[in-house]
């Protein structure tokens, strides 16, 4: 009943520290490059935005498009049950269970991958191509350094490879821990997006590449990004969150306000502005002007 207990506290434990380990990161980071950085909580508060944002699903997309989130969800929490973190035991454990938790965290990816293309849009297209080659360069070596070890403790179960693994003398290395050692760096470097396969706190890869209609500043000095759109198709809301999420980086990376304001064709043909502050006096009137910010 004790190790049942433990083991619960320790799956609670990995699972809700999770975004901490992002936020440790990022704070790092900052600090590396002389920067404040965010609060340490911040990833909380984003997830905790994200489950109250209302549901977005292209009009084109099937039930698969619903049903990608969950598995991907529900397979990497089954996932961090197998893994042993600050004790010698696991919430689930079985004999070949290696191999399954590789299989749980393909089948996650692969069902993103395919609600992404299903949703019918070029962004998400974009994703699942990145997603797809992550998944080439992480499941594989992952695979690859558990065999390794498996074959040294003889053992199929990921407790035992662990148990064993504390019971070896830490300078007794062979090629076979040489080979997991570089799989499993291959591994890191493409699941946590660091270079050379990714950098997306990078402000090179957060702010460049994307061109406005209009950007002004208000007398605030508050810069603003502006478009102007006519047909409302299939991508325009990923298009706003792309432009919203451009602006939130902006801001954290720049340390000056950047807000998105979207002016319907039609309403600024109407109204004709001759001032900016006529267009941000008109953010609340919904049925005319479309503002996200």
């Amino acid at each position: 009943m004790t190790t049942i207990a433990v083991n619960v506290l320790q799956y609670l434990v990995l699972v809700l520290s999770a975004p901490l380990l992002r936020a440790l990161i990022a704070r790092i980071k900052a600090t590396i490059q002389r920067r404040q950085g965010s609060n340490l909580w911040r990833p909380y508060a984003d997830l905790l935005k994200l489950f109250r944002k209302e549901d977005l699903v292209p009009p084109t997309a099937s039930p698969l498009f619903r049903l990608a989130p969950t598995v991907l969800t529900v397979s990497t929490l089954v996932t961090a049950a197998m893994v042993p973190t600050v004790y010698q035991s696991a919430l689930l454990g079985f004999a070949g269970d290696f191999i399954v938790l590789v299989y749980l965290l393909a089948l996650g990816r692969f069902f993103m991958g395919l609600g992404a293309l299903d949703g019918s849009s070029s962004f998400a297209g974009m994703g699942a191509s990145r997603e797809a080659m992550v998944s080439a360069l992480a499941e594989a070596p992952l695979f690859l350094g558990l065999v390794a070890v498996a074959i040294l403790a003889r053992e199929g179960n990921i407790v035992e490879i662990a148990r064993w693994t504390l019971t070896q003398n830490f300078f007794d290395v062979s090629a076979v821990h040489a080979v997991a050692f570089v799989a499993l760096a291959i591994v890191a470097i493409a699941e946590t997006g660091r270079m050379p396969v990714d950098n997306p706190t990078d402000p090179a890869m957060n702010l460049r590449s994307y061109y406005p209609d209009f950007i002004a500043m208000d007398e605030k000095g508050t810069r603003w990004i502006l478009e102007t759109k006519g047909a409302e198709t299939g991508d325009v809301p990923y298009k706003d969150a792309a432009a919203t999420q451009w602006c939130e980086n902006a801001t954290a990376l720049t340390g000056k306000k950047w807000m998105y304001l979207k002016v319907q064709q039609k309403a600024f043909e109407t109204l004709q502005p001759t001032k900016f502050a006529h267009l941000t006096a008109l953010r609340n009137s919904a049925p005319i002007l479309k503002v996200n910010v």
